[in-house]
């Protein structure tokens, strides 16, 4: 089996895969990278209290939210949404109390945003405010499905997107040809 996930998650998939007995490598199609420019999460920081909720699409896009120096404290005042497992761990890894984050169980069948607005839709009432924390690409334009922030906004409220992160053909894949 051949992971194409970034390096950093490639690895675990990798282990994972020949712990369950699988032949896997690790061939990783594209990297991630924090934004060159951080003012926009710096931004964002200076206005977490007014968010309700932070949505998180992927460990790397909380691993760059949370910048060294980034206080987790200053939103302890709110929800840490979650698609699956790999972005549970890298909140908990950035310092957010697991108490504090909403996503599907461990063993669900599904991790995207479909299963985790299952969970979390009562949350989202009027005057309620959602910051959206995902990727982006090399151009710098933000990647990803507009399912939840459409529903948010169906609900009736507000969902802010900001990328925490580009990505990038990494240097060994367009040495190999992939």
């Amino acid at each position: 089996m051949i992971v194409t996930r970034p390096a950093r998650e490639a690895s675990r998939w990798v282990d994972d895969l020949r712990h369950a007995g699988l032949d896997a490598i690790a061939l990783p199609l594209i990297e991630i990278a924090p934004l060159e420019d951080r003012k926009p999460i710096e931004a964002a920081w200076q206005r977490i209290s007014d968010y309700d909720a932070l949505m998180f699409v992927s460990a790397a896009a909380a691993a760059h939210f949370f910048f060294p120096g980034a206080n987790v404290e200053a939103a302890a005042h709110g929800r840490f949404w979650a698609t699956g497992p790999g972005t549970v761990r890298g909140l908990r890894e950035a310092g957010v109390p697991a108490s504090s984050i909403d996503a599907p169980a461990a063993d669900a069948a599904r991790f995207d945003s479909e299963a985790l607005w299952a969970l979390v839709r009562t949350q989202v009432r009027p005057g309620v405010r959602v910051l959206i924390v995902r990727g982006g690409d090399a151009c710098g334009r933000a990647t990803g499905r507009e399912w939840l922030a459409r529903e948010i906004a169906d609900a009736g409220e507000l969902a802010m997107r900001w990328r925490s992160t580009g990505a990038s053909c990494p240097p060994s894949a367009m040495k190999s040809g992939a």
